[in-house]
């Protein structure tokens, strides 16, 4: 169980990537939002890193909690979960809504951390597992090792490969070696500002390097559009386009976000901008990873996804991200 955001799935690969390495001939599902699921399987249905894939639509449930289709959803969801016979339920999420649904499977045991997010979750786990190290990664691992009952090490994510996705890259004829700025996060608290990213992107493009802002096909893309109003070319993509385009970037520079945390877990070089969140807990892990982490000593932890941006974000100047994106985009 690890149902989202994209930031939080692409962080806990990781550990099922090495629990894969470990046990190569297990059955893996993974529970998670449907918007999500590409992350997981590309449009041919392959997966690189699990067998079963079970698409949660909890965004939707939340709202109508009372349709009949919701029940029939969630129904068949459960009978889905039943029929893989599942041993063992490792909760990577620490939430009511992750262990509520992963108890669906009514697996052997249920694993989640001994202080998941939020406490009431723990009283559906058989295994509670204190968590040590302080990055969310290893601390993914921890869990999954305590549930299997033997060592498990981070290994480097496989995002499945589309190929609609590449063609729809190939098509759009996009210079080589670009930047990808990524101005938006999960909440305020995290973005670095609309009109730092345009002053950013001119910079870039004065010397000669392309930028794509990232937009969400189908999603508001008004700080995209503000970015593109100074410089740069808005892009919007699907979940799969995205990877697709990541895969190519030169570099990618923003906050603790999603396609930042993508771009690091594909080896392409990052500038990653952090504020309210410690860089120690979610900032790239990997030693071999490119990137730079930039954050004021003046910002504080604070995790109530507030929708002012950190005080420390904005006493970050646009000329030492410049620096920082030109050391990192000529590593590549």
């Amino acid at each position: 169980m690890r149902v989202g955001a994209m930031g939080d799935v692409l962080h806990a690969m990781p550990a099922v990537a090495g629990l894969r390495a470990a046990l190569p001939d297990s059955f893996l599902g993974w529970a998670v939002e449907d918007h999500l699921e590409p992350l997981l399987h590309d449009s041919a249905g392959n997966r690189p890193l699990v067998n079963r894939v079970h698409s949660l639509r909890t965004r939707l449930w939340r709202h109508k909690p009372f349709v009949a289709e919701t029940l029939k959803e969630i129904l068949a969801l459960r009978t889905e979960m039943l029929d893989q016979h599942y041993d063992l339920c490792i909760d990577l999420q620490g939430t009511v809504k992750s262990s509520v649904f992963g108890q669906l499977a009514e697996p052997g045991r249920m694993v989640g951390p001994n202080e998941p997010k939020e406490w009431p979750a723990r009283l559906l786990y058989n295994q509670r597992v204190p968590l040590i190290d302080p990055h969310v990664i290893p601390q993914a691992c921890e869990i999954v090792a305590a549930a299997v009952g033997f060592p498990i090490a981070a290994a480097p994510i496989r995002l499945p490969v589309d190929p609609a996705a590449e063609a729809w890259v190939d098509e759009r004829n996009i210079a080589p070696r670009f930047a990808m700025l990524s101005p938006t996060a999960g909440w305020g608290g995290k973005e670095w500002g609309v009109e730092r990213f345009g002053a950013l992107a001119l910079e870039l493009e004065r010397r000669g390097i392309p930028v794509l802002i990232n937009a969400v096909t189908g999603a508001n893309h008004d700080a995209a559009n503000q970015v593109a109003a100074t410089a740069g070319r808005v892009i919007p993509s699907t979940l799969p386009q995205m990877i697709a385009l990541i895969r190519r970037a030169g570099i990618v520079i923003g906050g603790d976000s999603g396609p930042v945390h993508m771009a690091a877990g594909l080896g392409r070089p990052v500038v990653m901008l952090f504020g309210a969140t410690d860089p120690l807990r979610n900032g790239p892990y990997f030693a071999d990873a490119k990137f730079i982490v930039i954050r004021h000593p003046s910002s504080v932890n604070d995790y109530r996804h507030h929708q002012f941006i950190d005080p420390g974000l904005e006493q970050i100047p646009v000329e030492q991200v410049l620096e920082a994106a030109l050391t990192m985009h000529a590593t590549n």
